[in-house]
């Protein structure tokens, strides 16, 4: 969250889709108008990170950046 806010990202934001559905995003660019999604990166993580995209996609009609991690360290794959 604190990384997020950092880059001036707005963390766990609820939205709202066209058709009343709330998704809530890792974080949301306002300047980019982007979804953030944060995923270890594994292959359950890279498969979890598609279905995202496409849920994003298909209820806010946005694009969605997967952002992976490192499960063992914590390390963030900006």
């Amino acid at each position: 969250k604190q990384e997020a806010e950092k880059k001036g990202w707005i963390a766990e934001k609820v939205m709202v889709g066209k058709n009343g559905q709330k998704v809530r995003p890792d974080a949301y660019d306002p300047k980019e108008d982007r979804c953030k999604d944060l995923k270890p990166n594994t292959k359950r993580g890279r498969q979890r990170g598609k279905e995202k995209q496409k849920k994003y996609k298909d209820v806010l009609g946005k694009e969605t950046d997967i952002i992976y991690y490192d499960p063992a360290t914590g390390t963030i794959y900006w």
